[in-house]
């Protein structure tokens, strides 16, 4: 007896081959570029219109070409990558990342990719990829990065024109106001001495006008140290910092318990420098908003670096609340110039805050 109606495998069919019909028409009108890549061979299955403009490829006519095509150089080697994602789909049957890619007119475009792996029932295994064009975005990350590198350029450069600087001052008021003190100083004092009895006000005026040259001298060896301590030029890090913990304890009250372990190598003068600006600026902090009555302080060494401690008894504070603090940004920036590490704790019990600078300076 004939068959007036279809069979269920032929209604089946019929219903299959709508349905991919139906799936071929999303894929072909995707706002993403679609690619289906022979994963036996490595070619071109499939491009829809979106992946073939992103790519500048006519219709078909990336169809049969093997994925070399698109691959664009990079700092890594092309057979490297593609063992990785291949490791990576045979484990998981999946992979996501960015790809630099290049179209056929030469020009580099980026794309952010998922690929996945499964079985076609006429194709066999393959690699469906589906592509999103972030190259605006990668260019604006990298003009922003640029930006970020050549202001970071110049504040290192400020910063060393203002050490610079600031040692010329130094050794100006040094050399020439320092000296130019003593020696009046010395001279109204041998004056006074060679006064008789009877000019005694006038001698007394004299030692007066000295001592007060005597103080102007001591302000005058202050706003050096201030400027640029002697002590670290002369006798290196451990030492100024060792004078620097002393004389700030004094003027403001804080005891200091400190340990200083001299590093086997001395650090050149750039590194002994913002070692030494980033304690300053620490204790600094301590005494301007810690409310502490008590700092203990280390600095030690090994073979790869420095490292500073500064560990206050105040009354804490939420980190997240003066992470735009000028202080600490420019403790950050000379951590971060010589590729160290910065750490900060701070609650009830106090604030403790851990650099780490290496000898070698990141790139």
């Amino acid at each position: 007896m004939p068959h007036f109606f279809p069979t269920e495998d032929v209604t089946e069919k019929a219903e299959r081959e709508q349905q991919m019909r139906l799936q071929s028409q999303v894929i072909a009108n995707m706002a993403e570029g679609v690619a289906i890549v022979h994963a036996d061979t490595g070619h071109f299955a499939y491009a829809n219109p979106r992946f073939e403009q992103m790519m500048g490829y006519g219709t078909g006519e990336l169809n049969g070409k093997h994925v070399s095509i698109i691959n664009a150089p990079t700092d890594q080697d092309p057979m490297d990558v593609a063992h990785r994602v291949i490791a990576e789909l045979r484990l998981h049957g999946h992979w996501r990342g960015e790809v630099k890619n290049i179209r056929a007119d030469g020009r580099e475009i980026w794309t952010r990719s998922t690929i996945s792996e499964f079985v076609h029932e006429d194709m066999g295994k393959v690699w469906v990829a589906v592509h999103t064009d972030i190259t605006d975005q990668r260019q604006a990350l990298h003009a922003r990065d640029e930006a970020l590198a050549q202001l970071r350029r110049l504040s290192l450069n400020i910063q060393d024109s203002i050490e610079a600087e600031r040692l010329a001052v130094s050794r100006e008021v040094h050399d020439q106001l320092g000296a130019a003190l003593t020696g009046m100083r010395m001279k109204l004092e041998s004056l006074a001495a060679r006064l008789g009895p009877e000019s005694a006000a006038l001698a007394n005026a004299l030692q007066e006008v000295a001592r007060t040259a005597r103080h102007t001298q001591l302000a005058a060896r202050d706003i050096c140290n201030h400027l640029r301590p002697q002590v670290l030029d002369d006798m290196g890090l451990v030492e100024a910092c060792r004078w620097y913990a002393r004389d700030w304890s004094t003027n403001v009250g804080i005891p200091v318990r400190s340990r200083f372990v001299t590093p086997k190598t001395e650090p050149d003068g750039r590194l002994a420098t913002d070692m030494f600006r980033v304690m300053q600026e620490l204790l600094t902090n301590v005494a301007r908003h810690a409310a502490a009555t008590q700092v203990q302080l280390s600095l030690s060494g090994n073979a790869e670096g420095l490292t500073l401690q500064v560990q206050d008894n105040g009354h804490g504070f939420a980190p997240e609340q003066v992470s735009g603090g000028f202080g600490l940004m420019g403790v950050r920036e000379r951590v971060r110039q010589h590729g160290g590490e910065f750490q900060l704790e701070s609650g009830a019990g106090g604030t403790t805050v851990r650099v780490s600078m290496p000898y070698v300076s990141a790139p």
